[in-house]
């Protein structure tokens, strides 16, 4: 089990530094799977009740409601404007 937890751990840590990274590079996509990876892996590795656990469930909502807002906004565009035109 102690094995178990510390690879889930190591996993976690990989997800979590690349939803950073994909923070910094601007992608949207990537952050979007990164952000659902790191919520899933840290609250399997850490106690959902944990500081770490409530953290990557914030990060999770929070892209989550950014997204419905820019998917939102991106129906009010004129179609021109849109991304798939």
């Amino acid at each position: 089990m102690a094995q178990n937890t510390s690879q889930l751990k190591a996993d976690f840590k990989q997800a979590y530094e690349n939803f950073q990274n994909a923070q910094k590079n601007n992608d949207i996509e990537q952050v979007k799977l990164t952000a659902q990876k790191s919520y899933e892996l840290g609250c399997q590795a850490y106690e959902r009740s944990s500081e770490t656990c409530q953290t990557v469930t914030l990060n999770f909502a929070k892209i989550m409601e950014k997204l419905e807002n820019v998917e939102a906004s991106e129906k009010n565009l004129p179609r021109c404007h849109r991304k798939n035109g």
